[in-house]
């Protein structure tokens, strides 16, 4: 089944480097051709946060992480069993999700742990955008994975990043590198449903990711992703 093997590739890469806490939500593009780049966000709302531990090749490598956490690491590439049970639950229990992923040298993606808009739990495996953004200008990427209808998201008011975009899907864009106020609508209306403020740096791909429940517990977390800029050619070239 495609979403227990991909989610299964969630934690098992971060057992192959040994990590126990989250690092920076900041990832560098400059990347390691021998290793895999890989995000993981837990987008999954549940009782108390919904916390999960984490096994890898059967050893237990991360303990009640809970919904929101977003982590970036980089790890050798290959092929990793995961299961995943509840935080506390015994290692011999029955995983709420287990399978196997393949993650190749040089990849730079995404794996969220997200509700369709059904609410039903899934996997999305986006791929990172890491080419050069134009001078003066910051990448946006949004990605709708939260239980809700299409949603827009506007900023400042009057720029729409976002028209329609139903879960599952992304959009990208680029800004002038700025503070903005961002606001989020479902269909048909005006006023907001969520809102916050972020700024989008020069030469930086800031993906946006939109998890939970739009109906209960929501929320809206970036991760930083440097590129670099691309400076435009010389007069006369």
């Amino acid at each position: 089944m495609r979403r227990r093997t991909l989610l299964a590739g969630l934690a098992a890469v971060i057992g192959s480097v040994g990590l126990l806490a989250p690092a920076a939500s900041q990832a560098s593009a400059a990347s390691d051709p021998a290793k895999a780049t890989i995000t993981i966000v837990h987008g999954i709302p549940g009782a108390n946060g919904f916390p999960v531990d984490i096994y890898a090749n059967g050893s237990k490598i991360l303990s009640s992480i809970p919904f929101g956490w977003v982590i970036t690491f980089k790890a050798a590439p290959g092929s990793y069993d995961l299961a995943i049970r509840g935080a506390g639950a015994a290692a011999a229990s029955p995983a709420v999700l287990a399978g196997t992923v393949d993650f190749p040298a040089g990849t730079h993606k995404s794996v969220v742990a997200n509700l369709t808009a059904d609410g039903t739990p899934t996997v999305s495996v986006f791929t990172n955008d890491t080419s050069p953004v134009p001078a003066g200008k910051a990448r946006v990427t949004v990605r709708h994975l939260a239980k809700a209808p299409a949603v827009d998201v506007v900023a400042n008011s009057t720029l729409r990043v976002v028209q329609g975009a139903a879960n599952g899907q992304e959009a990208v864009i680029e800004v002038p590198a700025a503070r903005y106020e961002l606001k989020l609508t479902l269909p048909g209306q005006k006023a907001g449903v969520y809102y916050t403020a972020y700024t989008f740096k020069e030469g930086v791909n800031t993906v946006m990711y939109a998890i939970g429940d739009i109906g209960g517990k929501f929320t809206v977390q970036p991760q930083e992703i440097t590129t670099s800029v691309a400076m435009p050619a010389p007069i006369g070239s």
